[in-house]
């Protein structure tokens, strides 16, 4: 899920949220998803084209629906409460930790520098940790961090 997805101009909200998907994505199913994400108030718009003004955490939770709508079994959010105000981010922690706990199958990997993240969070992979004692850091490198399962 983007940390700023795009809501494109010219196309439904169902358009807009099953961009991308590769299976036929039920009315019950986007309601339901609209519904986890506290976005139900748009549910009865589906299929219009009028341009919706969502704030910026309502278009944090229009990626959040496009991703989970594909029912993903690993879902990658990147900075999901940057540029967020607290309560909006806090909101965002709670939606995830519920859906986590609606669909336990499901791995979440978040990028975050936001320490609350870190109240859901069931493993946390301090990269500054996984840095300590590099001399510097050599342009394009890449880290990698593994844990086991338990």
């Amino acid at each position: 899920a983007n940390q700023t997805p795009q809501y494109f101009d010219g196309m439904t909200l169902r358009e807009n949220l099953i961009l991308w998907a590769r299976r036929e994505v039920s009315d019950e199913k986007i309601r339901q998803v609209l519904t986890d994400l506290k976005m139900e108030k748009f549910a009865g718009n589906l299929d219009s084209i009028e341009r919706f003004h969502f704030s910026g955490g309502e278009l944090r939770m229009i990626g959040l629906a496009r991703a989970f709508l594909k029912d993903p079994e690993i879902l990658f959010l990147d900075e999901p409460t940057s540029n967020l105000d607290q309560e909006s981010a806090k909101r965002v922690m709670e939606i995830v930790r519920g859906l986590r706990e609606k669909r336990p199958s499901m791995t979440v990997v978040a990028i975050t520098h936001d320490p609350n993240f870190e109240e859901i969070a069931e493993r946390i992979v301090d990269f500054r940790e996984i840095n300590k004692g590099s001399e510097q850091l050599a342009e394009n490198q890449v880290y990698e961090a593994v844990a086991e399962a338990q």
